[in-house]
């Protein structure tokens, strides 16, 4: 048996070499690119360190040291010289909101998305600004036409809200003929009119909508008015202004993202780019458009198991009810604090609510709960409460409902210590966003107290405890607060001068495979994303400082120089910066891979 298995090995060989070298060389299929001489971060099980890596028909062909990659190229092969640079797999960030972030940064001077931004230091300036504007606003705009306007000063907007002192009967005077949109932060308010032309498109109010005062507790409602309202007739425009966020992403080193998408245009324009070839990055998106559906129930029931279904750039991850509570400070928590501040708490998943009503007939109907907003310790003991009543009713196993990877998205002050053997248990993944870190900690030493810092974005714990945590954005990137900021706030836990709970902090491997690897398994596609490995999509970044090495405080100096998704270069920084790009056979460099 072993004669003939050598036999036939030695006949394998020798046909091989044959047929390799009388068939003529436009036949052969070589790699479309070959990177050599870079320090290659694989993030593979065995965190290997390469040199080089062959990529064709958008994958990765090997992976290894420089004489073994280019002993692969062919005269068409374009060979990389990364001259020691770093190369990762590229960033999946495992929730954000691309879409909205567009909208607010490309779609500013688009005559039917822009608002009028309006200051004021505290809340009488504010209200007296707002005044201001519609005064201002109403000569210029005829009858019917919306008025929109952006509360810079989000915190003291959503304050006035909470108390009624900003509502449709404060600007309906002001307003008469003209329907009005105001956004502040993650809520809003519609004037009398505005409600009215908000019923009359989406076919009733939002579960979230208070249409006495025109207060809109979701950031959802402004987000579908954008896409679907002020945007209707226009998915050309939209998608035009999608195409130049997702691009942007690339230069921060995104190239897979994951979202909710509760507009029925976000989802629309993107397969619009997706089927001109022009969906420049992945997206794996969760179905959140049933919240106010009366049939919302039977609707999930007849969706059918949609999980996973779609293409290599566009699939669905989940379905989910967008959100379970608020942004801080309007969080759902055990603790007992000030009645201040519990009083402005927002709890939507109470038993026998339409949300959670919702958000139980998704799970019973066999869904995957993901990309939904969870902040606060409460809010996680309700979701996990709803899981496990309908899994139980629908007659799931606990494996069965392992399988399903249910996530909760934020980490704002959840979960509690007591709440991770739980997680576990449930296979949960928890999405953490550092930016909490920043934004969120000062407010929760004011309000709460300071033994609650260490239940804000407890990555340490929750990997230390086995709960699968992965990396999430939720911001809009810029130079100065790219996607490695938000690493090396990870790392040090340091923002505004001050260290906010250390013990939280966690490695630099740790962070990245919470970026790529682990978050891969969030979005299910852990078999072809998330690490440098043959098979897998070459979605690969290059940065021109190494990861490995760079102190933990600079960390957010780091740019990345090159990205390409699925083997096409989307974004590309100029060969000076240490990248040279040829078709001519390269000089293999040393075998460390780490040569300058």
């Amino acid at each position: 048996m072993q004669r003939r298995f050598l036999f036939l090995l030695g006949l394998l060989l020798w046909t091989s070499r044959a047929l390799a070298q009388g068939t003529p060389a436009e036949l052969v299929h070589y790699p479309d690119h070959i990177f050599l001489n870079g320090k290659i971060i694989t993030v593979d099980e065995r965190a290997s360190v390469a040199q080089a890596v062959a990529v064709r028909d958008g994958k990765i062909l090997a992976v290894g040291q420089n004489a073994q990659i280019l002993k692969l190229a062919g005269p068409k092969t374009t060979r990389i010289d990364l001259k020691g640079k770093t190369m990762l797999p590229g960033l999946v960030d495992t929730h954000s909101h691309l879409q909205e972030y567009a909208l607010d940064h490309w779609g500013e001077d688009h005559p039917l998305l822009k608002y009028t931004k309006v200051g004021g230091k505290n809340e009488e300036e504010v209200l007296v600004e707002i005044e201001k504007a519609l005064t201002a606003a109403v000569p210029k705009v005829k009858p019917g036409q919306w008025i929109r306007l952006n509360l810079e000063n989000s915190e003291d907007g959503r304050a006035l809200l909470r108390q009624g002192k900003l509502s449709n009967a404060t600007i309906d005077p002001l307003t008469p003929q003209n329907p009005v949109l105001i956004k502040s932060g993650t809520r809003g308010l519609l004037n009398t009119l505005g409600v009215q032309e908000y019923i009359k498109e989406f076919g009733g109010p939002d579960p979230e909508m208070d249409v006495k005062t025109g207060y809109l507790r979701s950031t959802t409602i402004v987000r579908d008015m954008n896409a679907d309202l002020f945007m209707k007739g226009n998915l050309d425009a939209l998608a035009e202004l999608y195409h130049k966020e997702l691009v942007e992403a690339t230069s921060f080193g995104i190239t897979t993202w994951s979202s909710s998408l509760s507009a029925v245009n976000n989802l629309s324009a993107m397969q619009l780019l997706e089927r001109k070839g022009r969906l420049p990055i992945r997206l794996a998106w969760g179905h959140g458009h049933g919240v106010s559906m009366a049939t919302g129930a039977e609707s999930y029931r007849r969706l059918g198991d949609i999980l996973g279904s779609g293409s290599d750039y566009l699939w669905n991850n989940g379905v989910g009810v967008v959100s379970v509570d608020g942004s801080y400070p309007e969080i759902c928590t055990t603790i007992q604090a000030q009645e201040r501040i519990k009083n402005r708490e927002i709890c939507r998943l109470t038993t026998g609510s339409g949300r959670q009503n919702m958000l139980y007939s998704m799970v019973k109907a066999g869904h995957r709960i993901s990309n939904i907003h969870v902040a606060g310790d409460s809010s996680v003991d309700r979701v996990m409460d709803t899981i496990e009543q309908a899994s139980k009713e629908a007659g799931l196993t606990l494996e069965q409902i392992r399988a399903h990877r249910h996530s909760i998205d934020h980490c704002v002050m959840n979960p509690r210590p007591d709440q991770y053997e739980r997680m576990k248990k449930l296979n949960m993944f928890a999405s953490c966003a550092p930016k909490y870190v920043e934004n969120v900690s000062p407010r929760i030493v004011r309000d709460y107290g300071e033994e609650y810092l260490k239940w804000n974005v407890p990555v340490k714990s929750l990997t230390a405890a086995g709960v699968k945590t992965v990396m999430e954005l939720d911001v809009h990137l810029t130079p100065r607060k790219n996607a490695f900021y938000y690493v090396q706030l990870l790392l040090t836990r340091e923002a505004a001068g001050k260290v906010w709970n250390l013990s939280e902090k966690v490695d630099r491997m740790t962070a990245l495979k919470m970026f790529t690897r682990w978050a891969a398994e969030y979005v299910m596609r852990e078999n072809v994303l998330g690490s440098i490995e043959p098979g897998k999509w070459a979605d690969l970044i290059v940065l021109d400082r190494d990861y490995m090495t760079i102190p933990e405080n600079e960390m957010s100096k780091i740019q990345v120089l090159l990205t390409m998704v699925g083997g096409k270069i989307i974004h590309e920084m100029p060969a000076v910066r240490g990248i040279d790009k040829s078709t001519v056979p390269a000089k293999a460099g040393k075998e460390t891979g780490t040569e300058e």
